[in-house]
């Protein structure tokens, strides 16, 4: 039960504002209930808290006696809560600085004192221990307005009781917010523990695995019926499998949660609703953007499906992660390889052994990657062929100058064949001072030159003093 200290307020036009009343009061009393009517049973319309400042719109014309005491009755304004309240509870000195409702103390040490379970033996302060505390129901009857107070502060700062804080709120004053929406005594803390903002920073950083219900199951309404909310929260990256398990069919099934959902983490593919299975474009879509490759978590029989595979590939082009993950099958295929190794040449250690037996992929793929990826892999044994080495040789003689970087990764074999260094040669010296003057490349050939040593120094110092045309 929450438990409050009954102080009188209401709200009925039943007054003349008085000359001397003030435009301003500060609420004295812990908790005061706002009334229609400035009648001790007056409708409760809500409630104000202590160090509140209102603002008076009208006085009672006679003092009435409750409680031994004689005061008038007060119409105030604060936010959206308008009505009378007993003047007992209020006071005309009102500070230069208005107190903040959340000004009440909310630190890590004013959580360790109120929740600490054991000693520090050094310092012998309480201290608060998370994996043993758990809120029994006499707990939450003893927590104060105060206390809420305090603990929503805890909740909203970067302390290390942020997840702790969530906890006990959600198992006393969220799950009473949640059963009773409507009463008027806690209006006052229902706006401020129901924004976006409050339970999307909360969720993130409270929730834990085994205990999601603590938390999830007292989401407001307004927000839990929400997808955008829900793909928001996705959309964080933390733990996306406890949040979207958790969520009902009407949710998942919701594309763009779903879709969202799967960019954080494509193994939620098998917790999918099955109705998203029966249409492979509308699947297709939802991976595009999907975070790591999804195909090492399709289920049968899509993971052996050959054309929704190549679909799904060509669709999210992400090849320098989808490639090493496709079955060996596709991998074999060399229009995908080539492919994979134009975009990406990390790709090349996942390509099969027996791609690279071929002299045509080879060459091909040489094309698609960048040469030195592929000569690395696999020219020691190619080079041993008389063919492919002049092939070579004149793949790379057709690449000077326009890809320099091609001098940079000449195998140490070809170095020793003088008629290739001749070519070499020849092509740089007629070739490249036209395309210098273009691209302004000379600094990269000036380096891979030397350190390849193709040109003799004179012949790089006729080189570097190339005039360009103006």
């Amino acid at each position: 039960m929450l438990v409050f200290a009954l102080a009188l307020c209401a709200s009925a036009p039943q007054a003349a504002v008085a000359p001397s009343v003030p435009a301003k009061m500060v609420v004295i009393g812990d908790s005061v209930i706002v009334r229609l009517e400035p009648e001790v049973d007056g409708e409760a319309l809500g409630m104000l808290f202590k160090n509140m400042v209102v603002e008076i719109l009208a006085k009672s014309n006679q003092t009435q006696t409750i409680a031994d005491k004689a005061d008038y009755w007060y119409k105030i304004r604060h936010e959206s809560v308008e009505g009378w309240c007993f003047g007992t509870y209020l006071s005309k000195d009102v500070p230069r600085r208005p107190l903040d409702t959340y000004d009440a103390p909310g630190d890590d040490g004013w959580f360790d004192n109120r929740f600490g379970q054991t000693l520090d033996p050094r310092t012998g302060l309480r201290r608060f221990t998370s994996d043993t505390f758990v809120l029994t129901s006499q707990m939450a009857d003893a927590l104060s307005v105060d206390d809420y107070r305090s603990l929503i502060k805890v909740a909203n700062g970067n302390g290390r009781y942020v997840a702790d804080a969530w906890r006990i709120l959600a198992g006393s004053l969220f799950k009473y917010l949640k059963a009773r929406p409507d009463d008027p005594a806690w209006a006052y803390f229902l706006p401020r523990v129901s924004s976006r903002a409050f339970w999307l920073n909360g969720l993130t950083r409270s929730l834990k695995p085994g205990r999601e219900n603590e938390l999830l199951l007292v989401v407001p309404d307004e927000l839990a019926k929400d997808p955008n909310f829900f793909r928001e929260l996705l959309s964080k990256g933390v733990h996306v499998e406890l949040i979207y398990a958790w969520l009902p069919d009407s949710l998942k099934n919701t594309p763009a949660l779903a879709r969202t959902a799967l960019h954080a983490k494509s193994s939620l593919i098998g917790s999918l609703p099955s109705a998203y299975f029966t249409n492979k474009d509308r699947l297709i879509d939802l991976l595009r953007g999907a975070q790591p490759s999804p195909f090492r978590f399709l289920p049968v029989p899509l993971s052996t499906d050959g054309e929704f595979l190549r679909k799904l590939l060509a669709a999210r082009a992400q090849y320098a992660a989808d490639y090493p993950a496709l079955p060996v099958e596709l991998q074999r295929d060399r229009d995908i390889a080539l492919t994979a190794l134009q975009q990406a040449e990390s790709s090349i250690d996942a390509v099969p052994g027996e791609l690279w037996q071929d002299k045509e992929f080879v060459h091909k793929a040489m094309r698609a990657a960048k040469y030195h990826a592929v000569w690395q892999k696999v020219l020691p044994e190619w080079l041993k062929d008389p063919v492919f080495r002049r092939d070579l040789a004149a793949e790379i003689l057709a690449s000077l100058p326009k890809d320099i970087s091609s001098v940079m990764w000449i195998p140490d074999e070809l170095l020793k064949d003088p008629s290739f260094i001749f070519n070499v040669r020849k092509r740089i010296r007629e070739q490249f001072p036209s395309q210098y003057c273009r691209d302004r490349s000379l600094a990269r050939l000036k380096d891979a030159l030397a350190m390849r040593e193709i040109l003799s120094e004179k012949e790089m110092t006729h080189l570097l003093a190339y005039p360009c045309p103006r």
